[in-house]
């Protein structure tokens, strides 16, 4: 192997940070979707990790299972698999378990999700995520169960407790005790909201439950670099803020939706539909879609509808406006054909793009106008599925935005920036096993299978695998959480970038404790880069052989000996 190069910490971390938070990645059924690091929009399918580990419990490895209610992908430094929640259950990017789903009576679990879940970094913080989960609501009347936001907070950087720490000392991740985070420091709001665990602090979000499965959709918007990140949750007639700081998670408030004069009644929230937040500029945009009746016609009239709400930077209501997309009379299969299943701003924030049920299915709404614009694109199947924008920091004019199809067709809207010149391709990329009814059933969605409905969940939001001072306060974190213990597989082995069992593409593959070649293992490695952590060692016994071509290697060393952040 070449040469080793002693380098500081400092320039490992400074590659890849705006890939990892511009270029987002996501988890659609057993798959996982990611961009590689380059120009364009090329996308990546791959599986999700499936262990085959016969010396470790098969209910701690991840089977294969198709998502059904929530995902979230957790990237890297350079925006590879970090680890994946899967309906409440979150792995490693071995697929190894971190935490189990909360009808498992474990007391490190979450709840199932419904179409949501959020993953948020903590500013200031190296590799801590507060991940925010749903439970739907069940209508109104006695013996309600409210709409309800639990959060959580994951470390990547710890010990994963599920694992012996002399049989298994690489498994790292753990959800910490939300009671010791208080002691140390971090607070929480109290809202007269209790603990599901030691591990989930259950958010109850104001809202009506006069309607049967009431549910909510949520988004976060990052500010940027270690700034603070801000939580949005909707049931349609409430609007509840979140602060998320490097010290505190603070309510900011509940705001009532006006009432609309053209309807009697506001549902507080379809299943389907979506809320999305942007940074535009000096303020944030929010957009949400929703649905009203007027009872006093009859039959009555119902109207779809969407609300574009702008805030300060420190999250304080600026305007808000309502922007009717359809109106007519009541039927149940209109009513369910017409409803909004997707949103998605356009990286400048001008557009929102919507998707919907009836024709015509795509459109977009001028944010500071209102005005609508239907495209000419029929997408077709793609009409049952959220949307998602995936800005290109690179080259923005390759932004875009996905959506996929019942069959598992991911398709592409391009050219965005205007919404009648955009363009429509249905496939890009195709999805084996796409979830259908994401967190609700047929029965709960009134309409049966009209309401299909096929979720797209977004990476970490805010994602800055470094605090404030990374050279000297996330070294030891970044070789923890991001690092490899690898020996490899007896026989004639090629690791090439996108081959080889670091689930490496194109970056910097970190070793943490060994990379060890035993007896009878020969592996020939072609055009990667190691980065070996401090303490870390190439080990060949004799009989194996590892022959590299086009390899760098190098040693991350700490420069002094500040304790990473916790």
């Amino acid at each position: 192997m070449g040469g080793g190069i002693l380098v500081a910490c400092v320039l490992s971390l400074g590659t890849g940070r705006a890939s990892a938070q511009e270029r987002p990645g996501w988890i659609l059924g057993n798959e996982t979707l990611g961009f590689p690091e380059q120009v364009g929009p090329v996308i990546q399918v791959t599986p999700l990790p499936i262990p085959n580990d016969p010396g470790v419990s098969t209910d701690l490895q991840y089977a294969g299972v198709s998502t059904l209610r929530s995902a979230i992908r957790l990237n890297d430094q350079f925006g590879a698999l970090l680890a994946f929640l899967v309906d409440g259950r979150i792995y490693d990017r071995e697929g190894y378990l971190l935490a189990d789903r909360s009808d498992a009576g474990c007391q490190e679990c979450l709840p199932w999700g419904i179409t949501h879940a959020v993953a948020v970094h903590r500013p200031g913080s190296c590799y801590q995520y507060l991940l925010f989960t749903e439970v739907l609501g069940t209508g109104g009347g006695v013996g309600t169960v409210p709409y309800q936001v639990y959060c959580s907070v994951l470390d990547l950087a710890l010990p994963n407790p599920k694992f012996d720490p002399i049989d298994h000392p690489y498994r790292r991740g753990r959800l910490l005790d939300l009671g010791a985070l208080e002691l140390n420091g971090y607070d929480f709001p109290d809202l007269g909201a209790s603990f599901l665990s030691s591990t989930v602090w259950s958010l109850q979000v104001p809202g009506t439950a006069n309607f049967n499965n009431v549910a909510g959709h949520m988004d976060a918007v990052d500010l940027g670099h270690d700034q603070a990140k801000f939580l949005f949750i909707t049931t349609g007639n409430i609007v509840t803020r979140y602060r998320i700081s490097s010290t505190d998670l603070s309510h900011l408030g509940d705001e009532s939706i006006a009432l609309d004069p053209n309807w009697t009644i506001d549902e507080p929230r379809w299943p389907t539909g979506e809320l999305e937040a942007i940074k535009v500029g000096n303020e944030i945009r929010v957009a949400f879609s929703g649905f009203g009746y007027d009872v006093t016609t009859n039959p009555y009239t119902v109207g779809h509808w969407m609300a574009l709400r702008r805030y300060t930077l420190a999250g304080a209501p600026i305007t808000d406006q309502r922007v009717l997309l359809d109106s007519f009379l009541y039927s149940t299969l209109q009513d369910a054909s017409s409803h909004l299943t997707g949103l998605a701003f356009e990286p400048t924030g001008t557009y929102v793009y919507f998707a919907r049920k009836r024709q015509p299915r795509l459109g977009a709404v001028e944010f500071s106008t209102g005005a609508v614009t239907f495209t000419a694109h029929d997408i077709g199947d793609h009409r049952f599925s959220q949307l998602e924008a995936a800005p290109d920091d690179q080259d923005p004019s390759q932004a875009a935005i996905y959506a996929l199809s019942p069959a598992g067709a991911f398709g592409r809207i391009s050219d965005i920036a205007d919404p009648t010149l955009c363009q429509w391709t249905p496939s890009v990329a195709m999805i084996t096993a796409p979830a259908t009814c994401a967190g609700v059933d047929d029965a709960q969605q009134y309409t049966g299978p009209a309401d299909d409905y096929y979720t797209l969940p977004q990476s970490v939001i805010g994602l800055d695998a470094y605090g404030p001072e990374h050279p000297t306060l996330c070294c030891v974190d970044m070789v923890e959480a991001e690092g490899h213990t690898i020996s490899a597989a007896v026989g004639n082995a090629s690791w090439v970038p996108g081959s080889n069992p670091f689930l490496n593409t194109v970056h910097p593959i970190i070793v943490r404790l060994e990379l060890r070649i035993p007896a009878g293992a020969h592996v020939t490695a072609n055009n990667l880069e190691f980065r070996f952590g401090p303490g870390a060692t190439l080990v060949i016994e004799p009989g194996g052989s590892f022959t590299a071509s086009s390899v760098r290697s190098s040693m991350l060393v700490r420069r002094n000996s500040g304790k990473a952040l916790k």
